[in-house]
Formats: structure tokens, sequence, C-alpha cells
């Protein structure tokens, strides 16, 4: 009976010493940074190869982690974020609201003016567009994201889309005119959601005459700073590989 147990506390040792660190990791939905597909458990896109590439091997190995993905909606990870059951979310806008409830990585994943996809025949011959020219109008985005100060300040009504596939949705608003036009914090979403469109009467837009936004990696607030610095200088050293990956994923 003694041998039996004692074997048997030798197993759960080994079985909990071998046992890696979860490491819960979300992402703003948006080509070609992060593509999901209903059903999958695994994201798409530029982001997730990226991380996995370059990012996560070594800091897996050496703080003993294991990454695991959460395609839950952008609000809801936002929520899981702040009660710290998510540990890390990549592509979100840094403001000084989220700064008091999130860690920031240091180094800006994009930081440029945000992008419009709207019918070709409203705005033909422009390639960027102004706050005040969407004045009073009424814009999509996904649910959860951030609302730029432009909205209140030009009484812009934003009109919020949750659920799946909501790049084909916001789309079709855009497409059926409910919409004036879709608002998008990274140009390149905005190019990329155009570009793999079947929908014919949209183009993508600069917006132009605000601050552009800090897009980057949350961490929750109570994160271990070395595992943060650690992913931050990988972030730093490997950025430039980032950087190609969406300028070949655009071509």
């Amino acid at each position: 009976m003694r041998i039996i147990l004692f074997i048997g506390m030798m197993f759960f040792s080994v079985h909990f010493a071998m046992a890696k660190t979860t490491f819960r990791v979300g992402l703003v939905e948006g080509g070609p940074m992060a593509v999901f597909k209903a059903g999958e458990t695994n994201p798409g896109g530029v982001g997730p190869l990226f991380l996995n590439t370059f990012i996560f091997p070594e800091v897996e190995k050496k703080y003993d982690l294991k990454v695991v993905w959460d395609l839950s909606p952008t609000a809801r990870l936002f929520k899981e974020l702040a009660n710290g059951n998510l540990d890390m979310m990549c592509f979100v806008a840094r403001t000084s609201e989220r700064e008091k409830i999130f860690a920031f990585s240091s180094v800006d994943m994009f930081n440029e003016a945000g992008g419009l996809v709207v019918r070709k025949d409203r705005y033909a011959g422009k390639d960027t567009i102004t706050p005040q020219e969407l004045a009073g109008k009424t814009i999509g985005q996904l649910i959860g994201t951030y609302v730029p100060g432009f909205y209140e300040k030009y009484k812009i009504k934003s009109f919020q889309v949750s659920g799946e596939d909501v790049p084909q949705r916001i789309s079709d608003l855009v497409e059926s005119k409910r919409v004036d036009g879709a608002y998008i914090h990274v140009h390149a979403t905005a190019q990329y959601l155009v570009k793999t469109s079947n929908l014919k009467q949209l183009k993508a837009v600069k917006v132009v005459g605000w601050p552009p936004l800090s897009i980057t990696v949350a961490y929750r607030k109570n994160i271990d700073p070395a595992l943060k610095n650690a992913i931050d200088e990988a972030l730093r050293k490997n950025k430039f590989h980032f950087d190609e990956m969406i300028k070949n994923f655009l071509k």
C-alpha cells in the first residue's frame, strides 16, 4: 500500500513539475492582422503568424508557458483582460482611459491614420477624408473598439456591429448605404477588407486631420514585469519582420 501511495505521489509531483502555465492571448479582429474563421480555434492572419514565429517560442521556453488563443468577441476580450482572466491582447488602441486599466507595450505595432471604408461613388477621386466631412453621418465599427474623440465633436453616430463575420457584415452595411462608412483604426485593415471583399463599390480612404492612434499590445495590469519586458524586447527586435509581412500581404 505504501509503495502504491509513493508511486502515486511521485506521478503527481512529476506531472505538476512538467505542467506549463497557460498564457491566454486575444486579438482585435481585423485582417490582415487577425482573421477569425467559424469553427476554428486558432486565428489566421499576419499577427498570429508573426507572434508564433518570432515572439512566442522564445518566451514560452524561457517562462515555461503554453500560449492559448482566445477568439471571443472583442468586447468580451476587453472585459477578460480587465478582470485578469486574459494575459495579453494584440492590436489594441492605446488611450489614456485604457492605460488606467491595462499595462501597455512600449512598442507600437502601428502608429498611423485610421481608415474608413466607403462607397466609391460617395467619395470619388478622394484617398483621404477629414473628420469634418463626416459630421452628422452614421459610421459603423466593431463593437468594443475605441470610439475616436471626433465622433462627439462632429456629432457622428456610431453603429456598432457584433457577432460572427463582422468584416463582411460591415462591408454589406456600407455597400447598402445603411451606414455612411466603416471606421477602422488601422488603414491597412481597411485596405485589406476592401481587397478581399466580393463587393465592388467599396474603397478605403485615410482619415486625416486627427492625431493617429498607437495600436499595440495590451497586458493585464498585474502581469509579471519581467515577462512583459521579455515580450516587449522580442517585439522591438523583430518588428521589421511584422512590417514586411504586412506589406507582402497587401501586395
